[in-house]
């Protein structure tokens, strides 16, 4: 069972809605204080370097299904559609990030 809902509701019910938003807080601090002790830093030197295009291409592709997912709210029961422009946007970010996997990168 998910413990998130339950403790949600029960702050909502208790304290009111805002403090919903403290729930994270003490995680958060259990968290900021294990991991340093935990898990072990390491320096790899043939480790892979950041790709900057990929997550450029992450970023652009989340961007326009958040896009996407507002407006259709918008959209739903009209015929419009998303105009051309943004549609050949999100296909040239797809073959973007598929000539990349593809490319070994």
């Amino acid at each position: 069972m998910a413990l998130g809902p339950t403790l949600g509701g029960l702050l909502a019910s208790w304290f009111g809605w805002r403090w919903i938003f403290y729930a994270n807080v003490p995680f958060c601090l259990a968290l900021a204080l294990a991991v340093p002790r935990l898990v072990a830093e390491t320096n790899d030197p043939d480790g892979h370097p950041l790709d900057p295009l990929g997550v450029a291409l992450l970023t652009i592709s989340l961007g326009l299904a958040i896009d996407a997912l507002l407006r259709r709210g918008r959209l739903i029961g009209r015929k419009s559609r998303l105009p051309r422009r943004q549609r050949r946007g999100g296909a040239r970010v797809r073959l973007a990030a598929i000539a990349q996997s593809a490319s070994g990168a």
